[in-house]
């Protein structure tokens, strides 16, 4: 089955005791474990992601791993604009913006 690429989707839970990450990658889906005291301390700590393994588009492959491995090498996290911007030091691996519901 091949399944077409963006948009992605990233939800992420946490609370005092512990946090959860998953979504959607544009191809697969995944989740992981999110460290939530780092998180109130502006750095993002995700542990092993797990995804689904679906096919996709060389394209969308491409994309996503571009995507899981920003995720996953994020050291900091801020709020900037209403985004949640993922760094690594001063580098922007990613800006997440807020889900509208309908």
């Amino acid at each position: 089955m091949i399944v077409p690429g963006p948009p992605w989707q990233t939800t992420a839970a946490a609370s005092e005791t512990g946090g959860a990450i998953g979504g959607n990658t544009g191809v697969n889906k995944y989740t992981g474990r999110l460290d939530a005291q780092a998180l109130q301390a502006g750095r993002w700590q995700v542990g092993a992601l797990q995804a689904t393994e679906m096919a996709g588009t060389p394209e969308a492959m491409a994309l996503e791993a571009s995507f899981v491995r920003a995720l996953a090498s994020a050291r900091d996290v801020v709020l900037q604009d209403g985004l949640l911007v993922l760094k690594n030091g001063e580098q922007v691996l990613l800006r997440l913006e807020p889900m509208r519901l309908r």
